[in-house]
């Protein structure tokens, strides 16, 4: 890499895997949407991370603080920025992802292709002393000389290696970081001949630059080493330092432009030991340094390593742990006025980028929030920093601390139908930072022209919102440049009246139940109770797979039960309740079957009303939530339901025994519904179905005549037993005496 180049690491591009092909989308839910007053509060109903922060940070409570502001932001024509290349005039140079393009980015935020190259990646970039560009370019370990005028021509290609890092010298070569395995190029950039300069022990070479002497500082992946050699005399190349961490993922300038190496954790908790031993021309394996964590011991190494620590390998010093921490970072960069600056992946959940500031020893400070995605590069050039981003492809420049306005945009509040928006009030200290507030408000869930401007800003603590009914409204909150650092912004609160609406039945339904068990529930379920006014309950089962009844089953008892369910629900989420009433045909009154219900299932005992034809009627009501007058009710009516809880009627009853044939007639007449089957009932409860005369029982009225033989051997019985049951399930049992002829 060069000196002021960061490239991504190994880690960046598995990680970016996963994220490029992940749409960004943020859901957000807030707020009551009971009828009456409506409430939205910040941070206890949801935190400020849902809001869009302009030169906001989040602080370890949950405020919101002043922040690094943020001077613009680019939305790149492309998937992923790998590396930002400064070129010392407050531009820079942009190797981009999956289109295989350098971008040029001006101190003005406007961006032009500077370079179409015929690949899909550009991983690394560097500038050669004559204004030319060399860029290692996947796939297949492509490397491109570009020239003044944005010419690209490919001078080599290195099969099956990743070119991670480029690092230029005075005489015009290119020293390429490559891997898998780890080894360093050196590119004639004249001629394109490449040839192995050095092989390491390890997966890859991740990042390489010229450090104050002339040394080629060189790191690895696989495990995390530092090697420093002269590029004329690579065999006594010398190990730096090797890391508890399993990578270090890029070298970047300091103070007084001291080299640092930022180490990453792989995540497996412990160092790895060199991949290969060395091979011949390889450096030797060197002593590996001791370098204690801050509060370390004797035992230090012993425990899992930090996800990141930056390292001072400064020229002729050993090398220094100056910071450690659990971030999961991507990049650092140098600033005069605020340090060491980092930034990585969004933490899990999380929709906002976060810029950090690392404090010497250890601990870390937020310096800005903003909805973004995961930091691939940071680059710092003039006192501005810009932060590349994967998941939208963005790059963000940020200036000093103190620079600048800074805005909190809230998010949409919705109350799910237009309100009366009440009153915003806020917390804050100190409060004679008058921090500037407006709304604005409309009908549809994303702002646009069909909203209202901002309204006129205030700075009272508890304002009255002179709003126009609308179902969304947006808040910002502004303080001035300059305002300090000290202020913080610790609670929002804002209100609305939303008159009541009426709840909603989407369906009432009658249901089937196939019989009746008694003295227990049963074990399948779903079924349905229903208790009688003696007190006695009786569970109905829905299977459909039932055969022939039972004894218990066949019971009369629930025989006239009729069961109702329903799918109701209210606009507003208030509690609802239920009644249930039925009219017969003809009649004017509804009468009561059940009320005050909280479930959405009723039973009605059709016995204590005559048989007719009769209509249901549900009334839903939100008067739980609602008292008096404003509580609503919806209606919905079912029908017709047919009760009929009488036997059918069997009237020339007769049976012969004659030549040892049992003959069987008589006639069954329903009034309301048709016959549904008939059973000749012997002794031990042998029962024999019986057809009709006309083989198919299904009519009002039918007449039965049957014969059937007994066993010679077989007592015949002294009376016999019929019954009949209609399709509304009444039965009618009749027990004849049996005459001989």
């Amino acid at each position: 890499m060069t000196e002021t180049g960061l490239a991504m690491s190994t880690r960046m591009m598995r990680r970016c895997a996963a994220t490029l092909s992940t749409a960004w989308v943020v859901l957000f839910a807030w707020g009551a949407l009971a009828a009456g007053p409506l409430y939205w509060d910040m941070p206890a109903g949801d935190a400020f991370s849902t809001c869009d922060l302009y030169g906001f940070r989040l602080t370890e409570e949950g405020f919101l603080a002043p922040g690094l502001p943020r001077d613009l932001s680019v939305a790149l024509d492309g998937d992923i920025v790998w590396t930002m290349l400064p070129d010392g005039s407050g531009c820079f140079l942009l190797g981009t992802g999956h289109d295989g393009r350098v971008l040029s980015l001006d101190a003005d935020g406007k961006t032009a292709v500077w370079a179409d190259l015929d690949c899909e990646e550009v991983i690394s970039l560097a500038s050669l002393p004559d204004g030319r560009l060399v860029a290692g370019c996947e796939p297949g370990g492509q490397v491109f000389v570009i020239d003044a005028e944005g010419k690209p021509t490919l001078v080599a290609k290195i099969p099956d290696v990743y070119v991670w890092a480029i690092a230029a010298d005075g005489a015009g070569r290119a020293f390429l970081a490559t891997g898998s395995p780890a080894r360093v190029m050196v590119l004639d950039t004249g001629t394109g001949k490449v040839e192995e300069l050095l092989s390491l022990p390890a997966e890859n070479t991740i990042d390489i630059l010229s450090d104050d002497s002339g040394r080629l500082v060189v790191a690895t992946q696989g495990p995390g080493l530092v090697y420093a050699l002269d590029p004329d005399d690579p065999e006594h190349a010398e190990v730096l330092l090797q890391t508890p961490q399993d990578e270090i993922g890029s070298l970047v300038r300091g103070p007084q432009g001291v080299v640092f190496g930022l180490a990453l954790d792989d995540g497996e908790g412990e160092a790895q030991e060199m991949a290969t031993p060395p091979a011949h021309g390889s450096p030797a394996r060197a002593p590996r340094p001791l370098v204690l964590l801050p509060g370390g011991g004797a035992g230090a190494e012993d425990k899992d390593p930090a996800k990141a620590a930056l390292y001072s390998l400064k020229t002729g010093k050993a090398p220094k742990l100056v910071w450690s921490g659990d971030l999961d970072l991507m990049a650092v960069a140098w600033l005069e006025d605020l340090g060491w600056v980092a930034g990585g992946l969004r933490p899990a959940g999380s929709s906002l980028t976060t810029l950090h500031r690392l404090l010497p020893g250890g601990g870390q400070e937020t310096l800005a929030n903003w909805r973004g995605g995961d930091i691939t590069a940071l680059a710092a050039q003039g006192g501005k920093l810009n932060v590349a981003q994967t998941r939208a492809c963005v790059v963000d420049r940020f200036g000093s601390r103190d620079r600048g306005p800074r805005v909190v945009t809230g998010p949409v509040l919705d109350a799910a139908r237009p309100v009366a928006w009440g009153r915003l009030s806020w917390r804050g200290y100190p409060l004679d930072k008058s921090p500037r507030w407006s709304v604005r408000w409309g009908n549809r869930e994303t702002p646009d022209a069909t909203w209202t401007e901002w309204s006129s800003a205030w700075t009272d603590a508890d304002h009255e919102l002179k709003a126009s009914a609308a179902r969304f409204l947006q808040w910002r909150v502004g303080l001035p440049s300059g305002a300090g650092e000290d202020f913080r912004l610790t609670s929002v609160s804002v209100s609305a009246w939303g008159e009541n609406r009426a709840p909603l039945i989407s369906e009432l339904r009658q249901e089937r139940p196939q019989g009746v068990r008694l003295g227990g529930l049963l074990v399948q379920r779903p079924n349905l109770t229903h208790t009688f006014a003696s007190g006695l309950k009786a569970e109905f089962s829905r299977r459909q797979d039932l055969q022939s009844p039972d004894p218990d089953m066949r019971s009369r008892l629930g025989r006239g039960v009729v069961v109702f369910t329903w799918s109701a629900e209210d606009p507003d989420h208030d509690s609802l309740e239920y009644r249930l009433e039925c009219r017969q045909e003809g009649a004017s009154d509804w009468r009561l079957v059940a009320e005050g219900l909280g479930d959405q299932l009723a039973t009605w005992d059709t016995e204590e009303v005559a048989d007719g034809i009769y209509t249901v009627r549900l009334t839903v009501s939100d008067e739980p939530d609602n008292p008096g007058s404003r509580a609503l009710s919806r209606e919905r009516s079912f029908g017709p339901v047919s009760v009929d809880n009488t036997a059918p009627d069997l009237t020339g009853l007769s049976a012969e025994l004659k030549d040892g044939l049992l003959h069987i007639g008589f006639f069954a007449r329903d009034a309301a519904s048709p016959l549904n089957q008939a059973f000749l009932v012997l002794e031990e409860d042998r029962r024999i179905p019986l057809e009709p005369r006309d083989r198919i029982c299904d009519s009002l009225s039918e007449e039965f005549k049957a014969t059937y033989p007994l066993d010679a051997d077989e007592d015949p019985p002294v009376t016999v037993r019929v019954e009949v049951t209609d399709t509304a399930g009444n039965l009618v049992s009749a027990r004849l005496p049996l005459v001989r002829k």
